[in-house]
């Protein structure tokens, strides 16, 4: 037996005297397996990651009461649209109907058809 494995590495050796390069080294990868382990440490590592997410959600949220206590004043523009939808919900005939087409237009940016009605 010892003498194929001498053989073995003359031939390894010849092998890569022929080509002129050396082999190269393979290193061994370990996936995770599919299925999770249950040590402590995997355990401890989630308890770990969830802590984090939850401080940072909470830093998020103190951030934003922050900011809309500096910010006490109010949007002009939505301000201004909210005034005019209230303002528009006592609109009755040929003015309501505009007012919708308006809306329209400014939603598609096209004109919306106006069907026929044949008088009487």
């Amino acid at each position: 037996m010892p003498k194929s494995s001498s053989k073995s590495k003359t031939e390894a050796a010849s092998a890569t005297k022929k080509n002129g390069k050396r082999q190269r080294e393979v290193l061994v990868v370990q996936c995770p397996s599919d299925f999770p382990t249950f040590d402590p440490s995997f355990r401890q590592n989630n308890k770990n990651r969830l802590l984090d997410r939850q401080k940072e959600q909470q830093q998020k949220q103190q951030e934003k009461k922050e900011r809309r206590k500096k910010d006490k004043f109010l949007d002009w523009h939505d301000t201004v649209k909210e005034i005019h939808s209230y303002g528009a919900t006592a609109f009755q005939g040929t003015q309501k109907r505009s007012h919708q087409d308006e809306e329209y237009e400014k939603l598609t940016g096209r004109q919306k058809k106006h069907h026929k009605v044949p008088l009487k």
